[in-house]
């Protein structure tokens, strides 16, 4: 809803939810990449709206690790560099 109405209570949910299902989802889980990609795309959309670079950092950070963890090869890698790159 935080897209269509601005409500940063919204986005403040998503974040808090993403880092429950971030916490759920331990070191060496194939899918922690995807979790922390959603997590940061969250941020992002905080910083944007807020200004709060730890925001940012953070969603930078989060970028790097799913990064790091996913395969190499364009078919898994394509999604965490764009989101890197956009978040730079």
């Amino acid at each position: 809803r935080f897209d269509q109405h601005g409500s940063i209570d919204d986005l403040d949910m998503r974040i808090q939810l993403g880092r429950e299902a971030v916490s759920l989802c331990p070191e060496g889980h194939t899918d922690r990449d995807y979790y922390l990609n959603n997590l940061a795309s969250s941020l992002k959309p905080r910083f944007d709206h807020q200004g709060k670079p730890n925001d940012l950092d953070e969603a930078i950070s989060l970028y790097e690790e799913a990064l790091r963890l996913c395969p190499v090869g364009p078919k898994y890698r394509d999604t965490s560099l764009d989101n890197l790159g956009g978040a730079l």
